[in-house]
């Protein structure tokens, strides 16, 4: 008889488990929000409670890498050149993340970052087409009028390339401003396209 009771304990807790994890994945790709204020680096891995142990396998499961092209300046600072590089994500966030991360970041010395590291992502939000990204960005970070508008150009190029992104709006702590850095027109939200 205690085997039996063992066995069905067993059983409900597997099945609970498994409810919990349905019920955390089924959340609408229409609408997808990552706040990374808390924490300047953003990975896959979370802390696993014990009784998470079912989820996170899951989770794990399910993260893509994809190779995108990013945008960089030249030397010179002319012209923008792009680069394949490969992001893994496991959410649509992330996704957006990683491809934002990779606009500060090259191995290559003829590919020139012109977003900073010193920039803060603080926080992506995607819905229906829109996508918002939040950012903090310290005056060390700013360039001048030319390579904004490549700047500009290359974080745009690199997230239009998602095909279900129809407009992107980037704010600075947390407000749309005429312009980014000073010299160029920034529009709110920015559509594909132009």
């Amino acid at each position: 008889m205690n085997k039996k009771f063992a066995i069905a304990a067993l059983l409900l807790i597997v099945m609970t488990t498994a409810g919990c994890a349905d019920k955390s994945s089924a959340q609408s790709a229409q609408e997808v929000t990552l706040d990374v204020t808390q924490s300047k680096t953003v990975t896959a891995a979370t802390v696993v409670e014990p009784q998470q142990t079912a989820e996170a396998s899951v989770s794990a499961a399910e993260v893509k890498k994809r190779t995108i092209e990013v945008f960089f300046s030249d030397p010179q600072g002319e012209k923008l050149d792009k680069a394949g590089v490969q992001i893994s994500f496991s959410t649509p966030a992330e996704k957006y993340t990683e491809a934002f991360k990779a606009l500060q970041q090259s191995d290559n010395a003829e590919l020139i970052p012109l977003w900073s590291k010193e920039i803060e992502l603080k926080s992506v939000h995607f819905k229906n087409g829109a996508l918002t990204l939040d950012i903090h960005m310290p005056d060390t970070a700013r360039l001048g009028s030319g390579s904004e508008i490549l700047a500009v150009d290359a974080f745009t190029w690199t997230l239009f390339q998602f095909a279900e992104v129809k407009t992107i709006d980037l704010l600075v702590d947390g407000k749309q401003l005429e312009s980014l850095m000073g010299h160029a027109d920034l529009e709110h939200p920015m559509t594909r396209g132009k």
